[in-house]
């Protein structure tokens, strides 16, 4: 079933979630995402969109530990999460969803690396930054931070000014996120955990029972924030993304001051969001959407190729039919039959 075509109102009537904000990943948003998973599985199950998403599992929050290393697990080493699926297909759907995302070969590679349609020689999203960058230098507005750091925040106006232009033309993708989220079954952080625990352990310097509890805690939240997100969206109306955009701000001006680097009030982010999204809306209007459909083009047809599909994954003959609420108190009468 296309999901896309069939969650138009499926949460108009569910109460929101707590506030919890979601971290502006350095590649593409979250609708971004969604968009793009919607073509490269051609339609998609909510697995599949969950699972795309939570490739920023560990961004959910401003845990300040090892972020780098957390980063480079879900976004380069996507394999281990797709060799801990089981022959389940919600589980399968999982993993499909993840590796779609991945910086070598996946979405985020076109957004970081090479952009397809631009010709730029480089990244849409850095292509962009700099374009940015060029037009409104952040020590013009007397902000002083290391060139990382500054690279990171042009990325992140962009990405949203991107995640703007989808959120007001197709906001039923927040209904996707939404529900990828509340259904969400217990499959997906098991598999999370059995991926990446030993490696959270070792990089984090945490024994593999605190990884473990790690984990779970970050993807909770993780879950949580996206379904607020998506919900967020769906609302529509021009607070609806200032909202998103305050969420970050909070977020972004928290993570920098837990990972000890140069502070930035969350005040002056969203003022600093004032200024620069109506420039960064104007680089990507043209040409972003066309850029989002030639990626996922790619990437459906590169992902059979690099997937590994043999000595890998579980035999698992029963339904996985469990959704974990043990976070999710709204209601909802909607059947899914997706996956």
């Amino acid at each position: 079933m296309n999901v896309t075509k069939t969650l138009w109102i499926v949460v108009l009537t569910a109460a929101l979630l707590p506030a919890v904000a979601v971290a502006e990943a350095p590649g593409w948003g979250y609708l971004a995402q969604a968009f793009m998973v919607s073509r490269v599985l051609d339609g998609g199950s909510l697995a599949g969109y969950y699972g795309a998403a939570a490739v920023n599992v560990f961004e959910a929050t401003a845990n300040g530990r090892c972020r780098p290393e957390l980063y480079d697990l879900t976004h380069r080493q996507y394999e281990l999460l797709w060799n801990a699926r089981t022959s389940a297909p919600i589980s399968i759907d999982y993993g499909l969803g993840f590796a779609t995302q991945n910086d070598d070969w996946g979405t985020n590679s076109t957004a970081l690396k090479e952009s397809i349609t631009g010709g730029l020689g480089k990244g849409y999203l850095v292509a962009k930054a700099e374009l940015l960058a060029q037009s409104l230098p952040l020590a013009d507005f007397g902000v002083d931070l290391p060139e990382a750091q500054a690279e990171e925040l042009y990325l992140a106006f962009v990405s949203l000014a991107v995640e703007e232009r989808l959120a007001r033309s197709r906001a039923y993708l927040g209904a996707v996120l939404h529900q990828a989220a509340r259904r969400r079954t217990a499959r997906f952080p098991s598999m999370l955990v059995d991926a990446y625990a030993t490696a959270v352990s070792g990089n984090c310097g945490l024994d593999l029972g605190l990884a473990t509890s790690f984990i779970e805690d970050q993807e909770r939240a993780f879950r949580n924030a996206l379904a607020s997100y998506g919900s967020t969206i769906l609302r529509g109306g021009r607070g609806a993304f200032r909202t998103i955009v305050w969420r970050w701000a909070d977020l972004t001006s928290a993570t920098w001051k837990n990972a000890d680097r140069t502070p930035v009030g969350a005040r002056r982010l969203r003022q600093l969001a004032r200024i620069y999204l109506p420039v960064a809306e104007a680089l990507v209007r043209d040409d972003c959407m066309a850029e989002l459909r030639a990626t996922a083009e790619r990437v459906a047809g590169e992902m059979f190729i690099k997937l590994p599909t043999t000595g890998s994954g579980t035999n698992d003959t029963t339904t996985d039919t469990t959704t974990d609420t043990t976070t999710d108190t709204t209601t909802d009468t909607t059947t899914d039959t997706t996956g």
